[in-house]
């Protein structure tokens, strides 16, 4: 069972009005078969919270994430937040295996995705003291989709666990659309920030698929 749990600074959101370049801060936690990464509480906000995220940045790693296991069988997200974590995906069939993982393995290619044309990727040099064996794409530095399988890392606190494709693919189309109508409901300006414009393309884009 894969589930997302997450909650929306509303006082940040409010003050913040779409500015560009901006994110929205808030609460995120994925559940998997009983097994958790990240933070959630449903508790009023205080001044103590801390383990704050960006939840565009996540929505969109997410969706981007799941439209490459439709034609792919590989997908690792980074934790931005926390330094050489992983939340990798690996797709056998209709199942799909969830680990956290630590690396800090260099990578060998950065390019800015999509990639203007296919020589940009296929000429671009690798960086200095790099594995060769490493591809990252990266939109403007903002989100971070590995697909390749780490050469060198360790597990961190579980690892294997088995959801369902289907089951991963609607829950996070779902919580992206919630997540877009209640920012809508807060203050209408978001919808014209960059990234929410980008989630909703990836929803779109993804309901049109066939996995």
């Amino acid at each position: 069972m894969f589930e997302i749990k997450y909650r929306i600074n509303e006082t940040f959101v409010m003050d913040n009005n779409g500015l560009d370049d901006s994110d929205v801060l808030g609460f995120l936690e994925l559940m998997v078969n009983g097994h958790s990464y990240g933070y959630y509480h449903n508790k009023p906000f205080s001044e103590n919270d801390c383990l704050w995220v960006w939840l565009s940045h996540w929505f969109i790693d997410l969706l981007e994430m799941c439209q490459e296991l439709c034609h792919s069988d590989y997908a690792a997200i980074s934790d931005i937040s926390s330094y050489c974590a992983w939340i990798e995906f690996k797709k056998v069939q209709d199942m799909v295996y969830v680990s956290i993982i630590r690396s800090n393995e260099n990578d060998s290619y950065i390019i800015p995705w999509p990639p203007t044309t296919i020589n940009e990727l296929e000429n671009k040099e690798p960086c200095e003291n790099s594995y060769e064996t490493s591809i990252i794409r990266s939109d403007e530095g903002s989100t971070t989709l590995r697909l390749v399988p780490f050469d060198y890392f360790e597990y961190g606190e579980w690892h294997n666990e088995a959801v369902d494709f289907s089951n991963l693919r609607s829950e996070i189309i779902s919580k992206a659309s919630q997540y877009l109508c209640e920012l809508h409901n807060i203050d209408k300006k978001w919808l014209s920030d960059k990234n929410i414009i980008r989630i909703e393309a990836l929803i779109l884009s993804a309901l049109s698929t066939n996995m």
